[in-house]
Parts: structure tokens; C-alpha cells; sequence
């Protein structure tokens, strides 16, 4: 009796034992949209990302984990990408004014998580909504050419909590998945909003789905983010989209 006891546990651990995916992956990230840094008083005017020689896309190294449990799907993501450039202010940034030559660098980490449900749980589709959040490491940098004026720097982390939605499905070696999450909030006066899209095709190349296997991947990823903040002292705001293609290797059992 105490065997079939054993036997039935360890037949019940395997069968809430989650399908795992992981996948590093390379995109080429290009920032497009406006940011704006005002110290001590309001913030009047933004300038674009190109002005300050923020243009051209980057590459930038990134990796996801995926956890299904039946209809419960956990996606854990993290993308950073860094751009350099030079440029000339339209208006002024910070203490630096406009006109001013500058050069700058903009980094930008993305941390994802998603929780969804999927109200069609089967091995060959998948649609689920749920929730998660979006994390936010912002850093720039913006130094000019003139030793008059000082470094002006935006150093932020901003969590944005976000819905969700998924749907995929697969058709012999070939998976397609689209991702959406996004939110807009207000805290304390300090506003965000996200709009966050992936769009992929995996195609198996050894394995099967549900037992040890390979995959190539490739996609095309968009995250629009706006934030503005006031502190008192600080304020700054960026309107920004940063979007493009990515490759990756998928690997799970």
C-alpha cells in the first residue's frame, strides 16, 4: 500500500513538473523619440534622441526563461542596450543650453515578467491574458563640448505594472507566439505608460516540444515608454520607442 502511496506522489510531482525554456538572444535595438531635464524649476521643452546623437540601432544582449505549468505560463525576460553619439542641442538640457554641441549615452536595461492563464490549454495553442510588470533601468548621460557648463545626468529605475496577454500556436516544427502587455499609471504625480510587443517564430531543430529539444528563433520586438517625474529639484521626462529584430536559441524540456 505504502509503494502504490509512493508511486501515485511521484506520478503527481511529474505531472505538475513545468515544461522549461530558455532562450539568450541578440536584437538590434534603434531608439526613436524625445527626452526632455530641467533642474530647479519646470520643465519647458524636450529635445529628440537624434539631436543628441541618440540614433542608430544597437545591439543589445538579452535572455528569457519560460515556465508552463498546463494553463499557467511565467515568462521572465531581461534586454540591455547602450547608445553613443554626438550631437547639437535644439533646446537646452539641464543646465546645458541650447545650441550647445554635446556628446551623449543612453543606456537602457528592460526587465520583463509576465504571468498568464491560458483558456485553451493544449499542445498546439495557446491564448492567455494575465499579468505582470515592467522594470525600467534608465541612465543618460549628457555631457557638452563647453567645460562651462556640467555633465547633466538621468538616473532612474521606474517598475511599471502592466496586463497581459499571449497567443501562440504550433503546427508541426514551426511555434508562433505574439506577446502584449501595457498599463498607464499615476503615482504621486509622477505618470508612466508602456505598450510592450513580441512577435516570434520558433522553428524545432532537434527535440520535441514537451521532452528535451532545440529551437532557432526569430522575432521583432517594440517597447513604447513615456515617464515624467518632478522631485522638486529635478524633473525630466522621455517619450521614447525602442524597437527591432532579434535572433535567438532556444533550449527546454
Amino acid at each position: 500500500m505504502r509503494l502504490i502511496s509512493a508511486a501515485s506522489l511521484l506520478l503527481l510531482a511529474a505531472c505538475s513538473a513545468p515544461q522549461i525554456t530558455g532562450t539568450p538572444n541578440y536584437a538590434l535595438l534603434e531608439p526613436k523619440g524625445d527626452i526632455g531635464f530641467a533642474t530647479g524649476g519646470n520643465l519647458l521643452a524636450d529635445t529628440t534622441l537624434s539631436d543628441l546623437g541618440i540614433a542608430d540601432a544597437e545591439g543589445a544582449l538579452g535572455a528569457q526563461l519560460d515556465f508552463k505549468w498546463g494553463a499557467p505560463h511565467l515568462t521572465l525576460a531581461t534586454q540591455a542596450a547602450r547608445w553613443e553619439g554626438n550631437g547639437t542641442l535644439d533646446v537646452a538640457f539641464g543646465d546645458i543650453p541650447a545650441t550647445e554641441g554635446v556628446s551623449s549615452k543612453l543606456d537602457l536595461a528592460v526587465h520583463r515578467a509576465y504571468l498568464t492563464f491560458d483558456f485553451a490549454p493544449t499542445d498546439m495553442l495557446e491564448l492567455g491574458i494575465g499579468v505582470g510588470a515592467l522594470v525600467f533601468d534608465l541612465n543618460a548621460t549628457v555631457t557638452p563640448e563647453s567645460v562651462m557648463f556640467a555633465a547633466q545626468e538621468i538616473d532612474e529605475l521606474v517598475p511599471v505594472p502592466v496586463l497581459a496577454a499571449r497567443a501562440a500556436g504550433r503546427v508541426w516544427k514551426l511555434e508562433l507566439q505574439a506577446t502584449a502587455a501595457g498599463m498607464a499609471v499615476d503615482i504621486g504625480g509622477d505618470e508612466a505608460s508602456v505598450l510592450d510587443l513580441d512577435l516570434n517564430a520558433r522553428y524545432a531543430v532537434f527535440g520535441e516540444h514537451g521532452s528535451f529539444h532545440g529551437a532557432l528563433v526569430a522575432g521583432w520586438r517594440s517597447t513604447d515608454l513615456a515617464v515624467a517625474y518632478d522631485d522638486g529639484v529635478e524633473s525630466a521626462d522621455l517619450d521614447a520607442t525602442v524597437s527591432g529584430p532579434y535572433i535567438g536559441l532556444q533550449l527546454g524540456f
